[in-house]
């Protein structure tokens, strides 16, 4: 076990430096260059530290327009801020994405340019790396709080904070029946993590690497190359580091945690009706964009 938390901290600042060279990660920008970028802005406001989850929730929408919004995006944002009152809220943009990643993150401008023709890929990419950057709640736009996150900052402080998706273990015949890419699936439109967590710089060094493996990102596989697959997958392996197998989140009924990582059970996040539940904090409307 210990030699395993050595290594993700070696391997963790090695993967800063690869990316942000010897620059201060979270090095607050001067009063002067306050007006100059909503980035210099959020940095000061939020104050983002390492094993600290930061009161700030992102989505994003990249497109010029906002007007082409899902109609459900309102609903989203309106009951993210209204159960969250002291919580930033950002709406990031992608001029703003890649303002981010081409002063922070140099070492993942490739990757982020060959992703230039899918919005899919650059949403589910940035998701990572502003959660990364920041800390803070990641929801999508089509997700809809239900209660505080509050209860799950004070629970469990510093630690990522993801929730099962879809629990097929009992269902041979899964692959035949849902459209899912894994059998016990993670679910990506609802994450809370503190910045710099070592699970998503281990996630953003897989994607880098596959990415540059595959010649055109338009014929791939998106829940292989930058969602739910690879992302379960990360968190197998961190979990196995862990000295945890899958079974370990299998069927769960309750928040289980493993040292910074919290699991929680599928109604956390996708909450369907019925009584009111303690653990319940999300419930998703499933646009499904990223399958048009």
């Amino acid at each position: 076990m210990r030699k395993f938390w050595a290594s993700l901290q070696v391997f963790s600042l090695l993967f800063i430096v690869l990316l942000f060279g010897y620059k201060n990660l979270y090095t607050s920008p001067s009063p002067k260059k306050r007006k100059a970028s909503n980035i210099d802005y959020f940095i000061e406001a939020a104050n983002p530290r390492i094993g600290h989850i930061t009161p700030f929730i992102h989505q994003c929408f990249f497109n010029d327009n906002l007007s082409n919004a899902p109609s459900v995006y309102s609903v989203s944002k309106s009951s993210l801020t209204r159960h969250n009152p002291n919580f930033l809220y950002h709406l990031w943009t992608e001029s703003e994405a890649e303002e981010l990643i081409n002063r922070f993150y140099p070492g993942l401008q490739q990757v982020w340019r060959k992703f230039n023709e899918s919005f899919v890929l650059r949403v589910d990419f940035f998701r990572y790396i502003v959660l990364h950057f920041f800390g803070g709640v990641y929801a999508d736009v089509d997700a809809e709080a239900i209660s505080s996150f509050d209860t799950l900052l004070e629970e469990f402080p510093g630690c990522a904070i993801l929730g099962i998706e879809v629990d097929f273990s009992r269902l041979p015949n899964w692959r035949e029946m849902f459209q899912v890419a894994r059998e016990v699936q993670i679910c990506q439109w609802t994450l809370i993590s503190p910045p710099g967590h070592p699970l998503l710089s281990i996630l953003l060094s897989w994607i880098a690497k596959n990415a540059s493996l595959v010649e055109d990102p338009l014929h791939g596989d998106v829940m292989e190359l930058t969602g739910p697959g690879i992302f379960t997958d990360c968190v197998l392996f961190y979990l196995k580091g862990l000295g945890f197998g899958r079974d370990a989140i299998e069927n769960i009924r309750n928040p289980r945690r493993f040292h910074d990582l919290v699991i929680l059970p599928k109604r956390s996040f996708r909450k369907e009706g019925g009584d009111p539940d303690s653990y319940a904090f999300v419930t998703h409307h499933f646009l499904g964009s990223w399958k048009k």
